[in-house]
């Protein structure tokens, strides 16, 4: 439906922000999807442009990232929505244009908060998150769930050389 009225062509799943991706793919379609590259090549950049784009179009997203705080994962959507990197914005090296461009992806990552199209998680237990993600898209409150970092969660019963999650 969103993609009939974004004057897509047809695709069964839904759209990514590059059209060639979205054809070879037929869009994202439900399941599980893995994203996996060696440390720092764009996984995470990758993922918050399909997000930033998901949002636009009206999907529900739910970000669930184990490596950043909640303050930290509302920055990177805001990095990669005004162009600016997360390191100029925190030295304070962004010009006037760059200042104005950084408040207006504030004020739209604020606003699809508000919509309910944006919500930032920090659950650590995959079974607390499961139960969450399936409460909300059955209220219709989630459409997208990324995981970023899934190898940080705990499992019942997991015994690490660190610590046993009971």
């Amino acid at each position: 439906e969103f993609a009939v009225k974004k004057n897509f062509s047809y695709i069964p799943g839904i759209p990514f922000p590059w059209d060639d991706l979205s054809h070879m793919m037929e869009g994202l379609n439900p399941g599980l999807h893995i994203i996996a590259a060696r440390p720092s090549v764009g996984k995470t950049s990758f993922v918050l442009q399909c997000m930033n784009f998901w949002c636009e179009l009206g999907y529900k997203v739910a970000f669930n990232c184990l490596d950043m705080s909640v303050t930290e994962m509302i920055k990177r959507p805001v990095a990669s929505l005004s162009f600016i990197s997360p390191k100029r914005m925190k030295l304070g090296w962004a010009s006037p244009d760059e200042v104005y461009r950084v408040k207006e992806a504030s004020a739209k990552i604020r606003q699809w908060g508000d919509d309910g199209l944006f919500t930032p998680t920090l659950e650590t237990d995959v079974d607390k998150l499961k139960a969450w993600a399936e409460i909300r898209h059955k209220a219709g409150k989630l459409d997208i769930l990324v995981i970023d970092f899934a190898q940080k969660f705990r499992l019942k019963g997991v015994t690490s050389e660190y610590e046993t999650v009971t």
